[in-house]
This record gives C-alpha cells, structure tokens and sequence, in this order.
C-alpha cells in the first residue's frame, strides 16, 4: 500500500537522518510550550458546557474555536 510506503520512507529517514531527528525534536520541544494542563482542563469544560446545552461564556467560546491547534 502507498500509505504503508510512506511511512516506512519516514521511519527510514528518521532512523538514518541524524540532522532530521534533531530539527524535529527542536521542533517538538518548542511546540510542547503551547500546551498546559490548565488549558486542557479549561478547554474541556467548555465542551462539557457545549455537549449538556449550558451557556458558553466568552473564554469557552473562544477555546472551542482554537480547537484545530490541538
């Protein structure tokens, strides 16, 4: 399968590219920074709100439409 290719290509250049491993990693690491678990609570407290038909408030609302950075 095309998919099952691509991934072995990846793992392969991973595995063999030590200048790739390190700029993913960075990269990791620096988007680790915009996560927290306050935030993750916070975030699913306004989809309990959403899902039970409870008012949002403003912050709810707006976390809910950063969902796609997830």
């Amino acid at each position: 399968m095309i998919g099952d290719d691509l991934r072995a290509s990846a793992l392969g250049a991973l595995w063999s590219d030590g200048e790739l491993r390190a700029k993913l990693a960075q990269r990791g690491r620096a988007n680790i920074s915009r996560f927290s678990w306050e935030r993750v609570a916070r975030t699913f407290r306004a989809h309990y709100r959403r899902l039970a038909g409870r008012p949002l408030e403003v912050e709810d609302v707006a976390l809910l439409e950063r969902k796609a950075e997830f």
